[in-house]
């Protein structure tokens, strides 16, 4: 038990000094959640997370158009929402 536990906690930190490796433009928040979501639950897939991160988004833009439904971010087409999903952008 004691070796899978180093064993789980070295992937953990390979998988977390790939990850800080990649370009700023690929440092995305979702990725670092699915890797240490990963090592605490390895049972969820990486679908799992991103449909769950998925709702989180929807839930909000929902609550921002009931709320402010003049606002710009609500005029965004989907391909931007997916490049801004995919790639880390400049505020």
């Amino acid at each position: 038990d004691l070796i899978f536990s180093w064993i789980k906690r070295y992937r953990l930190i390979y998988k977390q000094n790939k990850f800080t490796s990649l370009p700023k433009k690929k440092l995305l928040l979702e990725r670092q959640i699915t890797i240490i979501l990963k090592y605490f639950l390895p049972h969820v897939s990486y679908s799992d997370i991103d449909n769950w991160l998925d709702n989180i988004v929807k839930k909000i833009l929902s609550l921002l158009k009931d709320k402010y439904s003049t606002h710009a971010i609500l005029s965004i087409s989907s391909e931007k929402f997916t490049f801004w999903r995919n790639n880390n952008i400049d505020d």
